[in-house]
């Protein structure tokens, strides 16, 4: 579902709003997601400030390394606005949401911290002398 775009009647229904959407670039929303997801810039991006400030709060853990390669993959399956590579652009969350943290950070949160917990107990485990 990589590249899905906006369908038809949203489109026109936006168009004929003239209400002008924010939107970040998609490749530079990804790239971040990547490079430096695992402090939440892809987070300060979208526009999440809170969001952002707890994954920099969870940073020095891996936790959020793991998170933000979950983020890359929903943002690979966001709906694009726009047509072409470079052009294709995602829209960003609207500023009065910036300042709430979505249910969904919080399952992917946990979701990942039980998985690193149970990793770290099962190598813990089969080491020499563990």
């Amino acid at each position: 579902m990589a590249g899905a775009r906006m369908n038809e009647a949203d489109r026109v229904f936006w168009h004929q709003t003239s209400v002008r959407l924010r939107t970040v670039n998609r490749v530079l929303a990804l790239y971040v997601a990547l490079l430096a997801g695992f402090w939440g810039g892809h987070k300060f991006l979208l526009g999440a400030r809170r969001e952002g400030w707890l994954y920099l709060a969870f940073a020095w853990s891996g936790i959020t390394l793991l998170a933000s390669l979950l983020d890359f993959v929903d943002l690979m399956r966001q709906p694009a606005i726009g047509q072409g590579f470079l052009r294709r652009r995602l829209p960003a969350r609207h500023r009065a949401e910036g300042d709430r943290i979505d249910p969904a950070t919080w399952r992917r949160l946990g979701r990942v911290t039980l998985a690193f917990i149970a990793a770290v107990t099962v190598v813990s485990f089969y080491l020499p002398g563990g």
